[in-house]
């Protein structure tokens, strides 16, 4: 049986290392694997204890800084919100920035321990 999805924003596969800062000052290192102008899937190592509602702040490199909310957790993959949508100019300039150069490759296991 095919369970047809309708979402509001587009997603884009991306593959950028960042930092999700908490509210409790804490500091996590993630892999963004899934953007769209609304949010972002992370892959996350291990159970990093966040809650829905967690308000958030994504820092990529290259790029700056965004505010989001924790919209779900699974397994080793966190779903963010943003608080403010990207417009379609700020989305296609973060698109580029986290997509890696075709001919550079992160070894196997440092993609695994992202849960990718």
């Amino acid at each position: 049986m095919t369970v047809l999805t309708i979402r509001k924003h587009s997603r884009f596969a991306v593959r950028q290392g960042v930092t999700l800062h908490g509210e409790d000052g804490r500091s996590h290192k993630g892999l963004l694997v899934e953007l769209s102008q609304g949010g972002c899937r992370l892959g996350m190592p291990g159970n990093r204890n966040f809650r829905d509602d967690q308000p958030v702040t994504v820092r990529i490199p290259g790029y700056g800084s965004l505010r989001a909310t924790v919209s779900w957790t699974k397994d080793q993959f966190v779903g963010l919100h943003f608080v403010f949508v990207l417009h379609h100019g700020e989305l296609e300039e973060l698109v580029q920035t986290c997509r890696p150069a075709m001919h550079v490759a992160e070894p196997a296991q440092h993609q695994r321990a992202f849960g990718t």
